[in-house]
């Protein structure tokens, strides 16, 4: 009995959601995995004007749930724009110039 090669699932189609939120974040505070789902934590920097003078924290503004499955292509990704970014010219990176 030969054994079947496993089936490829077929991509879905992306749609871009132009109300979806970017998220800014000054650090990854915690990562851990859960039933199949790996998670990761985002914190950033906030100041509370309320007070003289403002006091700092770091706040969670988020977390990063996705299958373990799809781990493997997130850190693909993420070496290939770390390694491109890396080999870039100084000063040559897109986005780098403000139009006024």
């Amino acid at each position: 009995m030969s054994k079947l090669a496993p089936k490829q699932q077929a991509k879905l189609t992306l749609l871009d959601n132009p109300y979806a939120r970017d998220m800014f974040a000054d650090e990854v505070v915690g990562c851990y995995s859960v039933h199949n789902t790996f998670r990761i934590t985002f914190a950033s920097a906030k100041a509370d004007h309320t007070t003289d003078p403002a006091s700092k924290s770091r706040v969670v503004i988020g977390r990063l749930v996705m299958p373990l499955a799809a781990l493997d292509d997130f850190h693909k990704m993420l070496t290939t724009v770390l390694n491109n970014k890396k080999a870039q010219a100084p000063g040559s990176e897109v986005g780098s110039h403000t139009l006024q």
